[in-house]
């Protein structure tokens, strides 16, 4: 679904000044004690949060531009996902998906009118996703309401192995090789390695062999670590995720059917989980071909996967929202509440939830000291919603303001 452009998106000049009066205030780590603050903004820096009552704004909103409500708000930092395609839009992967100009700023206000500032793409087979991070950077610079992006440029995949529309296709390392210091010379941050295949909704817990051997992925992941590249490990099956963890993926992408110990193994290293639950979850939604069988394959998975996440979070793995936006179903912007309300359902608590989906979020991207959290002296990425999230994540739903 598209997001009609009826959020306010707000973005700081200069020398401007305003005001932002929110009940509660949740800072990217943890909600701040009290009931009342009042956020400073001057030349594009937050300058001050100080406690307040309505009371106490009333002679700021005569002398200042000042944004506050006649109802219960929450001022977080902007949404965060760290997992999209931004050039596959759900198309039919054969049709080999050229992505327009015209789409770009289509998919920026998708993505700002769900309160998403930032977003890690995974990558495609023409590297059009790493087009509009560079696009983006240029809107910005003018000044231009646009969110953040990280791109992979194209994904890495073994040939005759899944991956064919995502990325380029190597037979030996050598090619390999030459592909991460292409896409090194094109300016990527990270790249990914397709680690395995996708999920199966025919079978349960069928994700097809590994790619390569492990010292192929050893000598993968050191070539990138070598060029200064992350490397985002595309890993369903738990035979995958240990491959990706021994290699020394920086975080797994996915990580279908994950077993405690290799749980335990990423909590002990601290290497960040982006579980995905949303591709799978919203084929029940969205795909209307799907046999009996199929949709309690699909109700099967995601319920694991749900355990998973909630012992992940026990055992203290690090975790950062991502929706695979882009997949068939999968929508840009909104999706991102929807994988949040899956979390709940799966019993995380919701301070976890914002955590994941802003600060965490902000370091799997690489972009902590700009993104995910609220601090005097940092420059602003906001989202003020309706309600206390504090007790549910329905205030999401439909922002009250973005400031960028």
């Amino acid at each position: 679904m598209t997001v009609p452009m009826t959020v306010p998106i707000v973005t700081l000049q200069a020398e401007e000044k305003l005001n932002i009066y929110s009940d509660s205030l949740f800072t990217g780590e943890q909600f701040l004690p009290g009931k009342g603050f009042l956020l400073s903004l001057k030349g594009g820096c937050l300058t001050s949060i100080c406690p307040a009552g309505r009371e106490l704004i009333k002679d700021r909103l005569a002398l200042e531009k000042t944004f506050s409500w006649p109802f219960q708000t929450t001022v977080m930092p902007g949404l965060v996902d760290c997992h999209l395609h931004l050039a596959l839009n759900g198309r039919d992967k054969s049709a080999g998906n050229v992505f327009r100009p015209e789409d770009f700023q289509r998919l920026f206000k998708d993505l700002l009118q769900a309160g998403v500032v930032a977003a890690r793409d995974g990558g495609d087979a023409l590297c059009q996703g790493l087009q509009l991070a560079h696009y983006s950077t240029r809107v910005k610079k003018g000044g231009l309401p646009v969110p953040l992006i990280v791109s992979t440029g194209a994904a890495l995949f073994k040939k005759g192995h899944y991956g064919s529309f995502l990325g380029k296709g190597f037979a030996c390392m050598a090619e390999a090789f030459a592909m991460l210091e292409e896409l090194g010379r094109k300016g990527v941050e990270q790249v990914k390695i397709l680690f395995s295949g996708i999920v199966s909704f025919n079978s349960l817990g069928k994700v097809g062999p590994l790619p390569f051997s492990r010292k192929e992925a050893f000598f993968l992941v050191n070539k990138a670590h070598s060029l200064g590249l992350k490397v985002m490990a595309h890993a369903s099956s738990d035979e995958a995720v240990q491959m990706a963890l021994q290699a020394g993926a920086d975080t797994i992408e996915h990580g279908y059917f994950v077993r405690r110990s290799t749980l335990e193994q990423m909590a002990e290293k601290q290497v960040p989980w982006i579980p995905t639950l949303a591709p799978v979850t919203l084929q029940l939604e969205k795909n209307g071909s799907l046999g009996r069988r199929q949709r309690h394959i699909i109700v099967a998975t995601w319920e694991r996967q749900g355990r998973a996440l909630l012992l992940a979070y026990r055992l203290g793995v690090p975790l950062a929202v991502g929706t695979d936006a882009g997949a068939p179903g999968v929508d840009f912007g909104r999706s991102v509440i929807k994988e949040m309300q899956l979390w709940a359902e799966a019993g995380l608590p919701l301070q976890q939830i914002l955590r994941s989906a802003t600060l965490e979020g902000a370091r799997v991207m690489g972009k902590e000291k700009e993104l995910g959290r609220i601090e005097p002296g940092k420059k602003p990425c906001l989202l003020v919603v309706r309600g206390n999230l504090r007790e549910d994540l329905s205030g999401l739903e439909k922002p009250l303001l973005v400031i960028i």
